[in-house]
């Protein structure tokens, strides 16, 4: 749901479901992730490279953290 709302650039209602996702299941990297890069999207650089950290600190193995925290 949060994708969608990004897609329709309404990212308060992306945050707050991303956010509602981690609510749920703390460690779906993938909302910290998306989290992340909406965080950048809107040049909240502390905030994007939190959530980036935090989701490599899940899962070491996700590329994609890796890959958005070095942009």
């Amino acid at each position: 749901m949060g994708n969608a709302w990004q897609g329709l650039d309404n990212l308060q209602a992306a945050r707050n479901c991303y956010a509602r996702a981690i609510e749920f299941a703390p460690n779906y990297v993938e909302a910290y992730v998306n989290l992340g890069s909406l965080a950048a999207k809107q040049q909240h650089w502390p905030a994007a490279i939190r959530y980036f950290q935090k989701a490599i600190a899940i899962n070491p193995k996700f590329a994609g953290a890796y890959r958005n925290l070095a942009r």
